[in-house]
């Protein structure tokens, strides 16, 4: 039995002649999308259900996007705060782009949760 600190390491080279066709050459073949999410996720997302945590990725052809990827994944989910000519603004992500009924509910939610603040 492996211990669950042991490194998984993933071989993410390769330019990806034979899934050219998916790819268009322009991502790496680990990046490419099931359903939402990349291709490499999901292998991650398989081990981690198995304990395992600490991974390490063999970088290949385009491996600078898999990085731009990674560092980049949770900015793109998260909400953030942001000085605008002087003045402090909260910034809310509600979704994902294609859910649209998540969306209207948690503005609802953020509306709401505003004019409570407001009255207090």
């Amino acid at each position: 039995m492996l211990a669950k600190d042991t490194p998984v390491i993933i071989l993410c080279g390769g330019e990806g002649s034979r899934i050219a066709d998916v790819s268009g050459g322009a991502i790496p073949k680990p990046l490419i999308r099931i359903g939402d999410k990349p291709i490499l996720w999901h292998i991650m997302k398989i081990y981690e259900a198995h304990g395992f945590s600490n991974f390490i990725l063999a970088l290949g052809h385009l491996g600078w996007e898999i990085k731009d990827y990674f560092l980049n994944e949770r900015l793109m989910d998260c909400d953030f705060r942001m000085d605008i000519n002087g003045s402090e603004r909260n910034i809310e992500v509600l979704g994902a782009p294609s859910r649209v009924g998540a969306k209207h509910r948690g503005v609802g939610r953020a509306i709401a949760s505003q004019a409570l603040h407001h009255i207090r």
